[in-house]
């Protein structure tokens, strides 16, 4: 509700994977990006599921 989510997948990653992995994402709006010596590699993992299979299922 508060726009965590959009901040980090709008503004945050693309302008740190911008930064760090030279890529051209299109990034939202921001003044300045500070501490980005101190980090080597970003991430992005969404909620999607990562596989379907029977054992994927935990018994409840």
């Amino acid at each position: 509700g508060s726009g965590k989510s959009t901040l980090m997948s709008d503004v945050l990653y693309p302008a740190l994977s911008n930064k760090l992995m030279r890529t051209k994402y299109d990034v939202g709006a921001y003044e300045k990006l500070t501490g980005v010596s101190n980090i080597d590699k970003v991430i992005s993992i969404d909620q999607s599921p990562i596989g379907r299979t029977p054992r994927s299922n935990p018994a409840t």
